[in-house]
């Protein structure tokens, strides 16, 4: 009974101190070609696999370091390479089929763009997938976000000019001698039914990210709070789980499963010139009619906690 009250006072908490992300998310181009990146993929202990970009705006930033100007600077120097990716639309760079990043050159920087550029955001070309019973994630590369002003001052959003830190799986790792930059605390909610029904890298028996993670915790791998009734579930009822305890015919909990939330912390390794981040507990959300106005609400309902942390 300690450890589960342990447990929960520390999901509780770790739930308070991340703050809710503001995000942007687009599906790669291209993906019916294989590329190198993502080959690794078909490892037999990987279950599941996702593939997009995705837009990250960090709450806190080293003192030390102020990531944007860092990269900025890099690349404008050329100390950092650049690359354009495949589907980027530049008529002047041809791609071969097979190749996704070109590098280029400092020169290929349009300079009026540098004085649009939005504070401490980055477009990750990111690689989600279980391995192991454990959801993990690999950062290909990074490319600074810029706003897009028309001549009129209206503001169309942003845009990546080039992508920068570039890192094929397992290509760079961090070791104890390198120097890193603790980047901040990120949570994001990602629907993935949406986003698997166009696109998915790799399923294992069909089953989304949701229910994988969920019949992974039904198989005894992992932890998992009931957050409206403080409750840690046995694997034993994961599967029949109710929506509503006091209900004895209650639908299954699992049947209401929308969104996923990421709770990751990011880092720079300054020394490889690479970012990554860990994932360090997934929210489940229920898509749920509120009793009183009847309508749809979206409810942070369960926390899984990895059996590696």
């Amino acid at each position: 009974m300690k450890f589960i009250s342990t447990l929960i006072i520390f999901v509780f908490e770790m739930n308070e101190v991340i703050g809710q992300n503001n995000f942007n998310y687009s599906l790669p181009q291209n993906t019916e070609i294989k590329y190198d990146y993502n080959s690794f993929i078909n490892n037999p202990d990987i279950s599941w696999g996702e593939e997009l970009f995705i837009q990250y705006n960090y709450p806190e930033i080293d003192s030390n370091l102020k990531i944007t100007n860092y990269i900025l600077n890099g690349q404008v120097s050329g100390k950092l390479k650049s690359y354009i990716s495949n589907g980027m639309g530049f008529d002047k760079v041809k791609f071969d089929k097979n190749i996704f990043y070109k590098e280029v050159d400092k020169e290929y920087y349009n300079q009026k763009e540098l004085y649009n550029i939005l504070s401490n955001s980055f477009e990750f070309h990111e690689i989600l997938f279980i391995e192991n019973h454990i959801l993990k994630t690999h950062i290909v590369s990074g490319g600074i976000c810029y706003k897009v002003i028309t001549e009129l001052g209206l503001n169309l959003g942003s845009v990546v000019n080039t992508y920068s830190s570039l890192n094929y799986f397992k290509t760079k790792t961090t070791s104890n001698n390198d120097s890193v930059v603790f980047l901040g605390k990120t949570s994001t909610i990602l629907n993935f039914d949406s986003l698997e029904n166009k696109i998915g890298i790799k399923k294992t028996f069909g089953m989304n990210l949701t229910y994988n993670l969920w019949y992974d915790l039904s198989k005894g791998f992992n932890k998992v709070v009931d957050l409206q009734n403080k409750k840690l579930l046995d694997k034993e009822n994961v599967l029949d789980y109710p929506l509503n305890l006091n209900e004895q015919q209650s639908a299954k909990a699992s049947t209401y499963f929308n969104s996923v939330g990421l709770n990751q912390n990011w880092y720079y390794n300054k020394s490889k010139d690479f970012f990554y981040n860990k994932i360090i507990s997934v929210d489940l959300y229920l898509l749920v009619n509120n009793q009183k106005t009847f309508d749809q609400l979206l409810e942070k309902r369960f926390t899984i906690i990895f059996d590696n942390l």
